[in-house]
């Protein structure tokens, strides 16, 4: 039950996150678009910088669920982030969402609810050989790249959903290496995660996730 109130705080941080850097970064100018000029135009408003905040309360309580809880389990639930940004949303966007939104979330956790019922996913091992997490790195950092390649050849919506999905790629493998690294503090304590190679490979991944997931807050509406 502790891990499922985490991974829902979690959720909600992560939304709270999503609406306050949209608000900080939608008027960035456009040729900033993939340069470390838009973070820089993003760390100069408050706005952004409360949002950065929220996202590291998100990570902490994703952290902490993920120390007992199995990563079938929680990441699952962070998807409660979508609806709650959409009900948030209206606070600060006047009109937003529409019902098109609205569908969309409610069909995607639906169906990922569905696969989840038929899958059955369990536990699984606490720690992953080191052959499986290179392969898999490296995997995800090819899909990653294919995808931001496409992302600069589209524009407008197409170009935030090509963002976004090349930022939740690098985010669902930063839980994934979290996963391991918090294993490691089950079975070693506090000291052993930074004696874990896991962890820094995790804050690159995750730093280049955020930095494109500005580029699909820029490119594109919250919805």
């Amino acid at each position: 039950m502790l891990t499922v109130v985490f991974a829902v705080g979690a959720a909600i941080f992560n939304a709270l996150a999503s609406i306050l850097q949209r608000l900080g970064i939608r008027s960035a100018p456009q040729h900033e678009s993939m340069r470390l000029a838009l973070l820089v135009t993003a760390l100069r408003r408050p706005v952004w910088l409360f949002g950065l905040l929220a996202m590291v309360g998100a990570f902490a309580f994703q952290a902490a669920a993920l120390t007992d809880g199995d990563l079938a389990l929680v990441q699952p639930i962070l998807l409660a982030e979508l609806p709650v940004t959409l009900l948030l949303a209206p606070l600060f966007f006047p009109g937003m969402p529409g019902r098109r939104a609205w569908v969309g979330v409610l069909g995607m956790s639906a169906g990922l609810a569905t696969v989840l019922l038929a899958a059955a996913p369990n536990g699984g091992d606490a720690s992953t050989a080191l052959d499986t997490l290179l392969l898999t790195t490296a995997a995800t950092a090819g899909l990653v790249v294919v995808v931001v390649l496409l992302a600069l050849r589209l524009g407008g919506s197409a170009k935030a959903a090509a963002f976004g999905t090349a930022a939740g790629t690098g985010f669902a493998l930063t839980a994934a290496l979290m996963k391991q690294a918090m294993s490691r503090y089950n079975s070693h304590g506090f000291g052993a995660i930074f004696g874990a190679w896991e962890l820094y490979v995790m804050a690159i991944t995750g730093l280049i996730s955020l930095f494109l997931w500005q580029n699909a807050l820029q490119a594109g509406t919250l919805a």
